[in-house]
């Protein structure tokens, strides 16, 4: 039997499970954030993010305690700049990304882009997480603290839109926990000292053409839960020194994503980069 990498979210889709679901469905299925168009009986959000907080902070001590665990090593954790492979290695969602990003990097004037940020590669064992990834990062160019940190969206193959919020914050807390834990040796120097470490702000984002949105209007309050949530944990364990926000965002007037050929359009890309706007208001 294949062996079983142990991943530093080993977990946590059963946690989000005990706290979002619907008629026999987990959050992954579409269905549910179609039908919970309001915040369930019961649901609390700090009370998901604190125990996805200690799963993570679990998985890592394990790891720490188990002499089966090898610590694995990769330079790449929390890297500000695109991976270099050649064109024809990545799939067409990573191209995307990378033409997005390269775009956005030499037109942007007040973003920095890169693409494929790993976020806990070769913590557990040198094989475990290495798809775990920031689709986008982007770091503000007036302000070196702010960053926003973006799950792309084509279409919904990829998963709805309430697994994209979950991802995408589920992966915040990732940082979180190894921010939270500077003390531990769960990151090499080079890692932790990453300016990243250093942010003020952290945008957690999902951006996905219109069309993607469609039956999923109503799905603002998990939104501003989960939004909230990260606030309080973010001030009980940093003060001030740390905020994370989530939002949705919609690339206006795409109400799907271009076909690759107008995608080598220049002009087209940076119309990508430019058009967003928010999902849900207030």
């Amino acid at each position: 039997m294949a062996k079983k990498w142990v991943g530093v979210l080993e977990g946590a889709d059963e946690v989000i499970n005990r706290h979002i679901s619907y008629g026999g469905y987990n959050f992954r299925h579409g269905k549910v954030g179609k039908v919970l168009s309001a915040s369930p009986k019961g649901f609390s959000a700090r009370s998901l993010l604190k125990e996805l907080i200690d799963t993570v902070e679990g998985n890592l001590r394990t790891r720490k305690e188990s002499a089966e665990i090898k610590l694995g090593v990769s330079k790449s954790n929390w890297r500000e700049e695109s991976p270099k492979e050649e064109h024809q290695k990545r799939k067409s969602e990573r191209d995307l990304e990378h033409m997005i990003a390269n775009i956005a990097g030499r037109n942007d004037q007040y973003w920095k882009w890169w693409n494929q940020m790993p976020i806990a590669s070769g913590f557990l064992e040198h094989r475990s997480d290495r798809t775990r990834a920031i689709d986008l990062a982007c770091r503000s160019k007036t302000d070196s603290s702010h960053y926003r940190l973006i799950e792309l969206k084509v279409n919904r193959n990829a998963g709805s839109p309430m697994f994209a919020m979950v991802e995408i914050v589920v992966y915040a807390l990732v940082y979180f926990v190894l921010r939270k834990n500077r003390g531990e040796e769960w990151l090499s120097e080079n890692w932790i000292n990453a300016d990243i470490f250093a942010a003020q702000h952290i945008d957690l984002c999902v951006l996905a053409p219109e069309d993607y949105y469609d039956g999923y209007e109503l799905l603002g309050w998990l939104e501003r839960e989960l939004s909230q949530a990260l606030a309080d944990a973010c001030n009980e364990s940093f003060g001030g020194d740390l905020t994370m926000t989530l939002t949705n965002y919609r690339l206006a007037g795409i109400p799907e994503w271009p076909t690759k050929a107008s995608l080598d359009n220049e002009k087209t890309l940076q119309g990508l980069v430019n058009a967003w706007e928010k999902v849900y208001e207030g």
